[in-house]
């Protein structure tokens, strides 16, 4: 699998874009996912490829001069459970690192409210994030956000 830092942004569209709409189960609003593809071409953004197919993304937004966050990032279905975000994830950090980057966030539904997002909880925890805030008014009551942080120095 190869990670590359994605500059253009027609790229970044068009890998988003089609990477989002293979995810419907995670990516129902299809407001909410030409948000994503919009912004993501103004953000850090990170593909991974393998024998040419772009295969995952993940984009990220600076919060502060030592904090990024995961704004979104996807994987094409048939490579979930392959180890393709765990990897996508460590090498953009790793690349990331180089500009002084201390910490790193995602945002992304409590656990116990949908078994697909419990997985996507589980997939933060074990690449190392903690359990930071439970914030009930950045969606709403119903869909309560969970904050992860992990350090990356």
């Amino acid at each position: 699998m190869k990670v590359e830092l994605v500059e253009n942004k027609l790229e970044k569209e068009s890998i988003s874009s089609y990477i989002l709409n293979d995810l419907k189960p995670w990516f129902e609003d299809e407001a909410a996912v030409k948000n994503y593809v919009e912004k993501s071409k103004d953000y850090i953004f990170f593909k991974a490829s393998k024998n040419g197919k772009n295969i995952a993304f993940i984009v990220y937004k600076k919060t502060s001069d030592y904090t990024i966050e995961i704004f979104v990032m996807g994987v094409l279905k048939n490579y979930h459970r392959k180890n393709i975000g765990r990897n996508l994830f460590v090498k953009s950090i790793e690349i990331l690192k180089n500009y002084e980057y201390e910490f790193v966030q995602v945002k992304t539904l409590k656990e116990g409210i949908d078994d697909g997002y419990d997985k996507t909880n589980k997939f933060y925890q074990a690449l190392g994030f903690r359990k930071f805030e439970v914030i009930d008014e950045i969606w709403s009551k119903d869909n309560p956000c969970q904050i992860y942080v992990k350090s990356i120095v």
